[in-house]
């Protein structure tokens, strides 16, 4: 991780140079070494990224957006009280003395079969199928593997039925006032059910952000052939990682190769993208000098050291009069994901309307020992397994010494926690969960 005072240049042309530009609000105080915290540099980089403007769509055109309006029942669900079940609809004090025993003619309780009315009277049945309403005085459904309709139209049970069996009851789902939805809650086909049988078929929801990957081409000789398999694509891995990941978490994605061998190529790559992206990542860019020096000429930019390994160097930019967000990650497939997990997911999740932005770690605790670094927050594979009440989690790989299988294998990304300098076997720990 090389440090460098802010503002300055350096001799390496590949080497980052701190810098915030005088634009952008005042940046996190940094320690000794000029580092922020990665708590800091996430609340930096949220502090300007602003959500969708919401808009109203039709229910089905809503799985997998967040709600931006906080919808109440304005009535009972079910409204009235309705079967369960298949079956014959009564009066559960009139089913005490039936009889099991189907052999037993004569010692069985029948009821005569009517057709429905408003109220059941004493000493009838009506059939009844799975949702529909029951009539006042019925409380209770006998199933119809339980009953049977004999030539005369009497109905014999051999069940005894107890109130409210089988029926589910004025208000079970929901009743009046009690709030269906949170602002903030992301649709997913079981809250579409319970918001359609409610009566609603529009929602207030934030759209799904438009995110634009570059992927960058340095050399006009590096052109990509699909049909060679002779391990020369390393440099794709980080852009499809990203891509894929940015699609899981239900945003809009495209990649694109782009030219990066001039700067003009890069500048009207990003332009073009101002256009039709919300959010645009440039994969692998941080360590292009070129890349980082357009980003600087046009948008406002925040270069920054923080206190990660890997990942430590960062870069962040409002792109034009737009102030598109822009992040250039790192090249290598796992630093790029961390960054993404760390960053750019919490900013994806704002621009979404989803809350809270940064999603709550899951806990685990570690089933070896293991040292860190304690002037940083580093982050290592895990494979996180469900024993007893706990999660534990092994770590998969040596450190710094990660491979694309790892990264495949893996199930976790595990943070060992900033000024520890040894995690103990048992030790609680936080983790990202890839699957």
């Amino acid at each position: 991780m090389g440090l460098f005072a802010a503002g300055t240049e350096t001799a390496d042309e590949n080497a980052l140079s701190v810098y915030t530009h005088p634009g952008l609000p005042k940046p996190p105080e940094t320690d000794d070494l000029g580092m922020r915290t990665v708590e800091q540099h996430c609340d930096y980089i949220l502090s300007m990224v602003t959500s969708e403007v919401p808009i109203g769509v039709k229910l089905q055109d809503a799985w997998g957006l967040t709600i931006c309006e906080t919808i109440k029942a304005e009535a009972n669900l079910p409204a009235e009280a309705i079967a369960e079940v298949d079956g014959y609809a009564v009066r559960a004090s009139e089913t005490q003395f039936a009889n099991a025993d189907q052999e037993a003619v004569g010692q069985q309780v029948t009821l005569k079969l009517v057709s429905p009315e408003p109220i059941l009277v004493r000493g009838t049945c009506v059939v009844v199928q799975a949702g529909d309403a029951l009539p006042l005085s019925a409380d209770a459904v006998v199933p119809q593997e339980f009953a049977e309709l004999r030539l005369d139209g009497d109905v014999a049970l051999y069940t005894v039925a107890k109130p409210g069996e089988w029926v589910r009851d004025v208000g079970s789902d929901t009743t009046h006032g009690e709030i269906l939805a949170a602002n903030g809650q992301v649709v997913s086909s079981r809250l579409s059910a319970l918001l359609a049988a409610a009566g609603y078929d529009r929602v207030l929801v934030r759209p799904q952000a438009r995110v634009a990957v570059l992927s960058f081409v340095t050399s006009p000789t590096e052109s990509i052939d699909s049909a060679d398999r002779r391990g020369r694509h390393l440099g794709r891995a980080d852009s499809y990682l990203l891509s894929g990941t940015l699609r899981a978490d239900n945003a809009r994605v495209w990649r694109t190769e782009i030219p990066a061998y001039t700067k003009e190529s890069i500048r009207e790559a990003i332009e073009n993208e101002l256009l039709r992206a919300d959010i645009i990542i440039g994969a692998g860019g941080l360590g292009i000098a070129k890349v980082r020096e357009v980003l600087r000429e046009v948008a406002q930019t925040d270069f920054a050291l923080v206190a990660m390994e890997p990942g430590g160097d960062q870069a962040f930019g409002l792109v034009g009069e737009q102030k598109v967000p822009m992040f250039l990650l790192p090249a290598d497939p796992y630093s790029a994901l961390v960054s993404y997990l760390a960053f750019v997911r919490p900013a994806l999740r704002k621009r979404m309307g989803s809350v809270p932005h940064k999603e709550a770690p899951a806990e685990c605790v570690a089933a070896s020992n293991l040292t860190s670094d304690p002037e940083v927050t580093e982050y290592v594979f895990g494979k996180a397994s469900t024993a007893g009440l706990g999660r534990t989690v092994e770590f998969s790989a040596p450190k710094r010494q990660y491979s694309l299988g790892d990264l495949v294998d893996c199930n976790a990304i595990v943070a060992l926690p900033q000024g520890s300098e040894l995690v103990h076997e048992g030790d609680p720990l936080q983790c990202w969960l890839l699957d």
